[in-house]
């Protein structure tokens, strides 16, 4: 059974960073991912600019920057304008690669196609089949933590996103719509990429189901 001091399951931007944080120690860290490719996600790719959580990421790699943004309530339309940028949109693939590049010839170990099965008291089972042991073991396997299932905790905070990825490099426009008969206290969104545009919604599974949100959202 192979061992390390801390385990990580998830490689989403919250594990990749405490990853970050812990290549700066003397701390034998494994990384799990059950993807294939770290960083894709149903997530409309914007950033707040301002207090941004990446404060190193290269302006390469963002892909729009804006100093406006388009509010719809079904009473009315407000441009929200500023006298800078606030807000940008990268994409999740691109910004889950660049956090990758932080652990070139460092004590992280980085697995992908590795699903967490099984968590026993002091070691964890990947794809049914193999043991790694650890001392330490955190969690950022989002909202269907096996983590979290495993020290019985429990939580009311889910979401439902639908997304559609449309191919295009015309819209330019970022707009919000807020409709609490079809969102409930979520909203949808338009979030123009470089080669793409996300078009998506969510919403809290308590007060609407995924056939109702998927049924609202095409109206």
């Amino acid at each position: 059974m192979r061992y390390y001091d801390v385990v990580i399951i998830g490689a989403g931007p919250a594990g990749l960073a405490c990853a970050e944080k812990l290549a700066k120690t003397d701390k034998k860290v494994l990384l799990l991912e059950q993807n294939k490719i770290i960083g894709p996600k149903v997530c409309a790719g914007g950033l707040l600019i301002r207090g941004s959580d990446y404060p190193d990421l290269p302006d390469k790699l963002l892909e729009y920057k804006y100093k406006r943004a388009i509010f719809h309530t079904p009473f009315n339309k407000t441009i929200i304008k500023l006298n800078k940028d606030f807000i940008c949109t990268i994409d999740r693939k691109i910004l889950g690669q660049w956090q990758l590049t932080k652990f070139k010839k460092t004590n992280v170990t980085i697995k992908t196609k590795s699903r967490v099965t099984e968590i026993r008291k002091n070691h964890v089972i990947i794809n049914n089949s193999e043991k790694i042991k650890f001392d330490y073991l955190v969690g950022a396997d989002g909202s269907t933590s096996i983590v979290r299932k495993y020290l019985g905790l429990k939580t009311n905070d889910l979401g439902i996103s639908i997304q559609y990825i449309i191919p295009t490099k015309k819209y330019k426009n970022l707009e919000i719509f807020y409709d609490s008969k079809l969102f409930y206290l979520w909203y949808a969104w338009i979030f123009p990429h470089r080669n793409y545009v996300s078009i998506g919604c969510a919403c809290d599974p308590r007060f609407l189901s995924s056939k109702k949100l998927r049924k609202n959202f095409d109206i």
